[in-house]
């Protein structure tokens, strides 16, 4: 079968050709990497405002290095298109079921979170009490800036598990990109129940659907309703793919238009930051588009590094802190040692997150079978 070495998220795609499939998973190693690298950078050297000197290499470094919430944002894209897409269908052929959607679902974020939550917790419970300042934002590192030692106790780990960092909680520990987690499980939630307005046949439930996203609306992050625009994106186009529309052959056309999105977001180009990123988000899913008929290119390559990006998103920032604190780092300006010390930290990161990822994620289809088996019981 074509598709039957993908990662377990890709299996649920429908009418994905081989090519598009690949560039997907291109498109999300990219986006980890970029957020891990903003990271790193953002930890280890001073920000650009107070460089010394500067040159065409640091311009573009540190252009790359500082767009990890736009890379965030091809996340949603991406999954609005693959997720979204795959439950419209659900609807529009009447084979959806809240037990298999959310045992989907379930398995697929929480089997990498649950690890990812504790074993945060032990490097920031340790780290904190061996290397105190640091955790306590003394040296301003930009993914850290904040007192992470307030943040480690078990109301937060709890709210972090039920998905409510953001709306009634901060992120757990040291591990901020938790933010975004909890912004893609209400779109899962969000999206079946708006779908279950317009398709359910039975009144009662659309009365329920209706209630529940009422409730959400009062009890969620504002935030969250408003990235949800980036999001439906995807949906929208998964369903000019599905629908076969033609003009799709401009790949060049949309790689510039993404890439000038990119840097007009990154320098505020429409002064309203969420505006730049609706239009950033607009020109993902063009580029998206447009890659469906594109030559495949290292797919292999691809498929391995996408297969754990989800987990190399999700436990990177605690081992980071964890380690810049082991090694006394303090911010300095970008010169080979430091340029050294940032190589090692990414392939320090990436060993960590593919060991934890052989551990953890690979084992999403096994989990999932086995909840499909106990919850489908009678």
């Amino acid at each position: 079968m074509i598709f039957k070495n993908l990662h377990p998220s890709f299996k649920e795609r429908v009418h994905i050709t081989p090519e598009l499939s690949n560039f997907l998973d291109m498109l999300r190693w990219i986006a980890a990497l970029v957020v891990v690298v903003a990271h790193i950078r953002s930890t280890i050297m001073v920000p650009y405002s107070e460089l010394v000197s500067s040159n065409l290499f640091l311009d573009i470094f540190y252009f790359v290095s500082n767009i990890g919430h736009e890379a965030v944002i091809v996340f949603f894209v991406l999954s609005g298109f693959l997720v979204g897409g795959n439950t419209l269908d659900s609807f529009i052929n009447n084979k959806f079921s809240w037990r298999i959607y959310l045992v989907n679902r379930v398995s697929r974020l929480y089997v990498v979170l649950v690890p990812a939550l504790i074993i945060g917790f032990a490097l920031d419970y340790f780290g904190s009490y061996l290397y105190e300042p640091y955790y306590m934002n003394e040296y301003g590192f930009g993914p850290f800036a904040y007192d992470v030692t307030t943040r480690v106790n078990f109301d937060t780990f709890v709210m972090n598990l039920l998905m409510m960092q953001t709306s009634h909680s901060t992120q757990f520990g040291s591990n901020g990109p938790l933010w975004s987690l909890a912004y893609e499980f209400w779109y899962y939630i969000t999206f079946p129940l708006i779908l279950g307005l317009i398709y359910n046949k039975k009144t009662l439930s659309r009365f329920f659907s209706a209630v529940i996203l009422v409730l959400l609306l009062i009890v969620l992050n504002t935030n969250i309703f408003i990235y949800f625009a980036y999001w439906l994106i995807g949906i929208i186009v998964y369903l000019l793919y599905k629908n076969k529309c033609e003009s799709y052959s401009h790949l060049y056309i949309s790689l510039l238009i993404f890439i000038l999105l990119v840097y007009l977001s990154y320098i505020n180009f429409f002064n309203v930051y969420k505006i730049s990123l609706f239009f950033l988000a607009i020109a993902t899913g063009y580029l998206i588009y447009s890659l469906q008929t594109s030559k495949i290119l290292f797919s292999a390559f691809n498929v391995k590094m996408a297969s754990f990006s989800y987990t190399l998103y999700l436990y990177h920032a605690p081992l980071l802190l964890y380690l810049a604190s082991e090694l006394g780092i303090t911010k300095s300006q970008p010169e080979w040692s430091s340029f050294a010390l940032f190589v090692f930290l990414l392939l320090c990161v990436y060993v960590y997150s593919y060991l934890a990822y052989l551990l953890f994620e690979k084992n999403t289809l096994n989990v999932r079978a086995f909840l499909h088996k106990v919850t489908s019981a009678k």
